[in-house]
């Protein structure tokens, strides 16, 4: 190869090596991944989803899904002998296992004593909030505090 050749040549290689070069570079800096989001708590939970329950009154309720989130359910009324309930069952509208909102579902619980079937309806739920879910973690003993 001529010696003319090879400088035109290397003077046309040389700035596109520099520009892939670049390029890579650039790719390598905006391939750092961001700080991951926390994952979207869902409004809905199943009903056979529902991995345990706190009952502390009659106005309201506490369930925890499989997926770990927490919900609290607003009752119709005083539901009797709810908060002593060792066991419940959920019945969904229209035969719907999704619980979103105030009236998607009925409890079914034994009253205490009398073991009658009993049913309270659900009038609201609300999700709880990530830093509510990570503090019943805790409590519940599923997750160690912070050492912070």
């Amino acid at each position: 190869m001529p010696k003319q050749k090879f400088v035109k040549t290397l003077a046309v290689l040389a700035p596109c090596a520099l520009l892939i070069t670049g390029l890579g570079f650039a790719q390598a800096q905006t391939s750092e991944k961001p700080a991951a989001k926390p994952r979207e708590i869902s409004q809905c939970f199943r009903t056979n989803d529902i991995r345990g329950f706190d009952n502390d009154d009659r106005r309201k309720l506490i369930v925890e899904t499989y997926s770990g989130d927490f919900y609290e359910l607003g009752l119709m009324g005083g539901c009797m002998d709810i908060d002593h309930a060792m066991k419940l069952g959920f019945r969904g509208r229209n035969g719907s296992d999704r619980v979103c909102g105030g009236f998607d579902a009925e409890i079914l619980y034994r009253e205490l004593g009398s073991g009658r079937l009993s049913r309270c309806q659900v009038t609201n739920v609300r999700p709880f909030t990530h830093e509510e879910n990570e503090a019943r973690k805790i409590e519940f003993g599923r997750k160690k505090p912070d050492k912070g």
